[in-house]
Order: structure tokens, then sequence, then C-alpha cells
């Protein structure tokens, strides 16, 4: 159903919903979500199931509802004396809902304390989450981490370099409600297209839960997509031993001149979407072809942000960006040929936005040393590790830590020290703290 309130004419509604029911409820110290549009909410009142819905009345005060609101704790319901006019809205504790309805809005959902939208073909997530000032990204000490840092580019990742298999997947889309027409106008729109490879028919799919039109739609989405997964943790053990095996590196960005920066570099880049993952106990489909959803982005970007709370710990947040044609690394996960793109997985930035630069503990071991003097002396041996700290020296010493542990009555915390490389002689490197 369409949004309205009752008596209020239809062009005036959200005018008077931002500007005189939000505002005046706000006024008593109530937070409201304002994109949230609340039809209807079931909940249980001294042991009995009650229904409210707006333009009825209100079975608490036998007064016409207006409006219901939602904050994180409440739904707040509004008639003409409690919220209009008038006095305190009815309170209904979340923890006592049963169910909520939503009016529907185009190219919007609600899950959780979330909200996906599209406006003006962008894409957002709203989330209750702060935003970081600074995020991070670990790397191991390998030729494809040392390419990035010296060439200073993220990799963009497809979903098959993810770890997660469930991460960005198509089995989150739930295609069961696809009509004949859109299936057939899919197949008319993509006819040509290289990464289209069969041509079913609606009845033969269908048989098969949709699994070739999923596919086929997912790889041509994917194939224009590229994940940069960061996070806002740059002291947490198992970051640091699962994404840099303790003998990598990690980089801090500033990321409002990371998000703010983006077309100067990458001009391919037709438009991103910065967001924090959103962790759930258990995965559930999004119905592709829910009423209101217009295009496809907004069960996309479900599926682009929704992970199990197994990886809670990780604290992502993710730079996807969209460009023209990335190609698909099948390889990944298939034994198939991979289809090459035009565009580089490549999200590059200026070196001023690296906040600091943090060697893991064993940067310095015994695979890249030939010799090591106590308490700050290290010959190295290999010469990509060379090159590596030479470049760290040239770009990043003012800025340069270690990773390290902090003692404090007999127990110990992660930590970083500020630190400065001295080359001496061609392998001879000097560790001095700051």
């Amino acid at each position: 159903m369409e949004f309205f309130i009752p008596t209020i004419p239809k062009d005036k509604t959200e005018d008077f919903f931002k500007n005189t029911i939000i505002q005046f409820i706000e006024e008593q110290g109530y937070k409201i979500k304002s994109d949230n549009r609340v039809y209807s909410i079931t909940f249980n009142k001294n042991g009995q199931k009650t229904t409210e819905k707006v333009g009825q009345l209100s079975l608490h005060n036998n007064e016409p509802i207006f409006a219901i609101l939602e904050t994180s704790n409440y739904f707040l319901t509004c008639t003409t004396n409690c919220g209009i006019v008038k006095g305190e809205p009815l309170i209904i504790e979340k923890h006592n809902i049963e169910t909520v309805e939503y009016f529907i809005k185009e190219n919007f959902y609600n899950y959780g304390d979330w909200t996906y939208r599209l406006d003006n073909n962008n894409h957002h997530v709203d989330h209750p989450l702060p935003e970081p000032e600074s995020v991070f990204k670990y790397y191991a000490n390998n030729k494809f981490s040392k390419d990035a840092i010296t060439n200073n580019y993220l990799f963009c990742s497809h979903p098959y370099h993810l770890n997660d298999s469930m991460d960005s997947s198509n089995l989150l889309w739930d295609f069961k409600n696809i009509t004949p027409k859109a299936f057939e106008k899919f197949f008319e729109t993509y006819r040509g297209n290289p990464i289209l490879k069969e041509y079913p028919s609606y009845e033969e799919d269908r048989n098969n839960n949709f699994e070739i039109i999923k596919t086929s739609f997912w790889n041509i989405i994917t194939n224009n997509l590229g994940i940069i997964s960061l996070t806002e943790k740059p002291l947490h053990t198992l970051m640091w031993s699962h994404y840099a095996t303790e003998k990598g590196f990690m980089i801090e960005f500033d990321k409002k001149k990371l998000i703010s920066g983006f077309r100067k570099k990458n001009p391919s880049m037709a438009n991103y979407v910065f967001m924090p993952i959103q962790y759930v106990k258990k995965l559930e489909k999004i119905d592709f072809f829910k009423e209101g959803f217009k295009t496809p982005d907004i069960p996309f970007l479900y599926s682009i942000n929704i992970k199990r709370d197994d990886w809670y710990y990780e604290k992502e947040w993710r730079l996807v960006c969209y460009s023209r044609d990335y190609g698909i690394p099948y390889s990944q996960v298939l034994p198939r040929e991979d289809y090459n793109g035009q565009v580089d997985r490549k999200f590059y930035y200026d070196a001023d936005i690296v906040k600091s630069v943090t060697l893991g503990k064993y940067f310095f071991h015994g695979k890249n040393m030939k010799k090591f003097e106590f308490p700050n002396k290290y010959w190295l041996n290999n010469q990509n590790d060379i090159d590596l700290v030479d470049f760290i020296i040239k770009k990043y010493n003012d800025r340069l830590y270690l990773s390290d542990e902090l003692e404090s009555n007999n127990k110990y915390n992660r930590n970083k020290i500020k630190i400065s490389m001295l080359k001496q002689k061609d392998d001879l490197y000097i560790m001095t703290k700051v």
C-alpha cells in the first residue's frame, strides 16, 4: 500500500509527516527513523494479540491513527491527542512486537535496523553504526601486496575471490516470483552478451529453480563489481593472523579522503557505495521480485552487505566499486576459463591519504633475513623485501609503526609502537623506536 496520512492531501503528505508529526515527536526526546513508513503493527498486550493500523481507530483511545513511527527500541502510535495535536504517542516496546507491515516504497527495503535504498540511481545503506575516521587494510607479505602498496591501489575483488562462500552469493536471491514476461525480457536484453551462454525456456529453468537465469544475471552484475574489504579494527589478533600472518603489514587510510577522491584516480569508475557489513545469526533469502523493487538494485545491495555473525570480529567496512567490465575469475571456483574484462580490478589512491603503515610482529623473520644483531639490526636476503622496505622508508617513514605486545600488570594487550627505519648498507637496516 502506498504511504498516506488520513485527511492529509497526497501532495502534502511527506511535508506533514516530516515537519509536523516527526518534528513534534522528536521535540519530546525520541529519535525517529524517518525513512521507515509503518503501516501496521501487531503486538501482545496483556496476553492478547492487538493490531494497530494507520487509518483505523486505535484500540487504546478510540482515536484515528495518523501515523506509526519507529525508533531503535519502540514503535509510537500517533493519534489526534496522543502525538499529533498534543500529548505523547502511545509507546509499544519492540520486544512485544510480533509483526510489522510497512508501506510499500519503491526501491526501499528494511532489514533489522538497516535500510537499503536507491536514490537517483545511487546505492545507499542506512545503518545505526558511527562511521570511523580511519579504515584499515591488512596485507600478507607477498608479491601482490607489494605491488599494491608500491603502486598505490586497492584490489577490487570479485565475489569469487572472497573467503566466505556465502558472501554476495546469489543463493540469497529468491526467484520464485519471476514472471514469464520478466524472464523473457532478461534474455532479450542481454542476448549477444559474451557472458550469457545459455538460453533456456521459462518452463525449463523453473524446473531447475531458475538456476540458469540467476547465475547468468549474477555473472553479468558481478562483472561490473569490485569489493574492497576494510576494517575499523587495527589491533585485532585474528585479523593480523588471518590476513597478514603476522609477517605482513597494515595500511591505515583516511576514510573521508579515500571516498571523496575516487574519481580523480579512477575515471573508469561509474559509482561506489561505502557501508559497514550487517552481521546476522542466520542468512535469509530476499524476494528478488518483491512489490516495490522496480530494479534489481535493492536485492543485489542486500546480498553484498549481509554476512553471518561468525565474521563479526572483522568489523568490516566495505567499499564497493562499480565499473564496466572488470572480468570474472571463474577459475577460482570452476574448471572454466576466466572471462577477462577491459578494466583492471584496481582502485587507485593518492599516497597522502595513508595515515600510517604498521609492520607485522614478524615482518623481519628467518626466511627473509640472513643475519640479525640484537636489538635492532636486520640484514635482508630477499630483494623483493629489500625493495619493499626501501619504498616504505621513502614514502612512509614518518608514519611507520611496528605491531607489538604491551605488558601491563602481568597482562598483555595488542599494541603498536612508532618506529623509524634507516638503510645503512645495501641489505642492512636499523630500526629505532621513536
